[in-house]
């Protein structure tokens, strides 16, 4: 009996010395916190995200808003799903940019909306119609004031039609540049 007994301490050492063992290896195998800088997986995952900027006045500059957002801290980059962006000038109505997708990396002033992109502006009166985009990618740098779509556009103010390769647009100069436009006016009513 008495050696049953001297061997109960042992015993319980040498599970956790196996357990310990087993600890380490997994941990050094997953990578921990941070240190293996191979892998992409989110450290934050935000349902109903939305986040406003100010100008120095308090008044809006953007909103962006998403069903879900991701955070990925190997890049300190965003990913976001079912996107929702808008633009706010002074003396202008605001711009709404919805998307299927939309990833922002940390390290610029960028956000790459993807997947049935449609940018919209209603018209400077009321009444009017409003102004649509349509593209498949649109890249937003929002402290800039600034977009391109690298991809076919189509823009759309009622009948009026405009088709091209690639566009970029400045909201602070209020300028758009259009590649290899084709535009469609219908004729006006009498």
């Amino acid at each position: 009996m008495r050696r049953s007994n001297a061997w109960l301490p042992i015993g319980i050492l040498a599970v956790l010395a196996a357990t310990s063992f087993w600890l380490k290896s997994v941990v050094e195998n997953t990578g921990g916190a941070g240190r293996d800088h191979g892998r992409h997986d989110p450290d934050l995952i935000v349902a109903g995200f939305s986040v406003h900027q100010l100008d120095t006045k308090g008044r809006p500059r953007y909103t962006l808003s998403a069903r879900r957002m991701l955070h990925f801290p190997d890049d300190d980059g965003s990913s976001y799903e079912g996107v929702g962006l808008t633009a706010f000038a002074e003396g202008q109505p605001p711009i709404h940019v919805v998307a299927d997708a939309a990833e922002r990396a940390a390290r610029d002033d960028r956000v790459v909306l993807t997947g049935k992109v449609r940018a919209e502006q209603a018209a400077a009166t009321t009444g009017g119609t409003p102004l649509t985009l349509t593209t498949d990618r649109l890249d937003v740098y929002p402290d800039a004031r600034q977009a391109v779509a690298p991809g076919p556009v189509v823009l759309t103010q009622g009948a009026d039609r405009l088709e091209a390769d690639n566009m970029s647009f400045d909201l602070k100069l209020s300028t758009v540049r259009f590649t290899r436009a084709k535009v469609s006016l219908p004729p006006a009513p009498r």
